[in-house]
């Protein structure tokens, strides 16, 4: 069998103070139901929260390249700007991973 190859990025962040769960629940709808279901090697997205406040995020492409194409497009993106006015970039930490699928 071929093996295939996943890009994952994984993160953590918490919020600005004055920015509400629903409110950034409304963003994370808006991005899922955007751009990004048309861009090219999207597989999946998921959010999460912590008990300690910290949220996370799991997003899976194609491709390290099908991920980095994103970025630039998220951030024009008016839903991406909000996401990012959204957080508490102190806190934010990133991770990326490629896996390897037998």
């Amino acid at each position: 069998m071929e093996a295939k190859t996943m890009f994952i990025e994984i993160g953590k962040m918490k919020l600005k103070p004055g920015v509400t769960d629903e409110q950034f629940i409304e963003i994370e709808r808006n991005i899922r139901n955007g751009r990004i279901n048309q861009q090219p090697g999207f597989i999946s997205r998921e959010f999460g929260k912590d008990a300690d406040g910290f949220w996370y995020f799991r997003i899976c492409w194609t491709s390290k390249e099908a991920g980095d194409a994103w970025s630039p497009i998220f951030q024009q993106d008016p839903n991406g700007q909000a996401m990012m006015n959204a957080l508490d970039f102190s806190t934010v930490r990133q991770e990326h991973y490629t896996v390897v699928i037998p």
